[in-house]
């Protein structure tokens, strides 16, 4: 099935909304509202109009359909009903762009057999819109995924088994429907809405500026001798969680030394109970709360360091391909609301390349 948007003419859609729709499926969301629970009824509308040897379909957008579907049911040309089903559930569906009548129009389909490019008018409303953006980087970040979302248009297939993928186009939706729709884009979460993102399982990305005023120059308070006993200490439990997590061992080698070298400062509270952080990762309870473990699993050394593999692993699967450097994720492990590269990022790449020399 090939399903295209674009935006009726004039002519067309008086034609349609007197009723003479020879050519086309009509569904009308108001009434999907009402009988359709999920995609059974827009899968038997399609049924029915593929046994007519009808294939367009018109989607009548008094209510938006992009809150119940999200990007890859409105925006993927090519797709099959019963693979889409088990993944996208509407109601957990980030906007996506598309079917809104203050966007685009009421009303939008394609004639059978008619030749258009269905990102035409969105693409450019989006890129457009850009300058709504507050900061060079994030225009420049989103121009970069809009360039690379019109190559893969074509062939869009979603990996039901990719729960980075899924999240991704959720966010892609979420970026065009804010950008078209003359707003500014939330999608690059900072502060406290990045901790949001997390503890909720959001869409959304992380971007971090770099810094070339740092060096990686290892800091007086950084005690090595510390943080090599803790990796020989604990280096059968980082190799075991990393692989299991799918994380880079050596990052997280690197980021157990970083918080145990300079993480010392809290451990006479751990004599009574009242540290923020729990070493060897240093996971601050106080902030995350159960997020990656209760305060009880964390002093298991071994389900603390799966729990900093995993919150390793939920910041690189927010960060966006080009700005997911060692630097960049350990500074966001260090502080998650930092928005430009940090001293403790810098020397964290530094420390990287040292295990890696060590480990080729």
């Amino acid at each position: 099935m090939d399903v295209r948007f674009v935006r009726l003419s004039p002519e067309d859609a008086e034609r349609i909304l007197s009723g003479n729709t020879t050519g086309y499926t009509v569904i009308d969301l108001d009434q999907r509202e009402r009988e359709m629970d999920s995609f059974q009824g827009l899968q038997d509308r399609y049924v029915e109009g593929r046994q007519n040897g009808v294939y367009n379909h018109v989607y009548e957008a008094e209510r938006d359909m992009h809150h119940r579907f999200g990007i890859d049911f409105e925006r993927t040309p090519k797709f099959e009903y019963g693979e889409l089903r088990p993944l996208y559930e509407p109601e957990r569906q980030t906007p996506a762009p598309v079917l809104n009548p203050v966007q685009i129009g009421k009303l939008e389909t394609v004639k059978k057999g008619a030749k258009v490019d269905p990102e035409v008018a969105l693409i450019q409303m989006v890129e457009d819109n850009l300058r709504n953006l507050t900061t060079k980087e994030e225009r420049d970040f989103l121009q970069k995924r809009i360039n690379s979302y019109k190559k893969e248009i074509e062939d869009l297939v979603p990996e039901t088994n990719s729960t980075r993928l899924v999240r991704d186009r959720k966010m892609l939706g979420l970026m065009l429907n804010r950008i078209a729709l003359n707003t500014k884009s939330d999608v690059l979460p900072k502060g406290k809405a990045r901790k949001n993102v997390i503890m909720e399982d959001l869409p959304g990305s992380f971007f971090v500026e770099s810094n070339e005023e740092e060096f990686g120059n290892k800091p007086i308070h950084e005690f090595s001798v510390i943080g090599n006993q803790a990796l020989t200490k604990h280096g059968e439990s980082v190799e075991k969680y990393s692989k299991k997590h799918g994380v880079d061992p050596l990052l997280v080698a690197t980021i157990m030394y970083m918080e145990e070298s300079r993480g010392y400062y809290d451990k006479p509270l751990s004599l009574v109970d009242k540290n923020k952080s729990i070493l060897p990762m240093n996971i601050n309870t106080e902030y995350w709360g159960t997020k990656f473990g209760s305060r009880k699993d964390l002093k298991d050394p071994s389900k603390n360091i799966e729990a900093g593999v995993m919150m390793i692993r939920e910041i690189y699967d927010h960060l966006p391909e080009g700005n997911n450097s060692v630097a960049v994720v350990a500074t966001l492990y260090n502080s998650i609301n930092k928005t430009k590269v940090s001293e403790y990022g810098v020397r964290a790449t530094r420390v990287y390349s040292e295990f890696k020399k060590q480990n080729p």
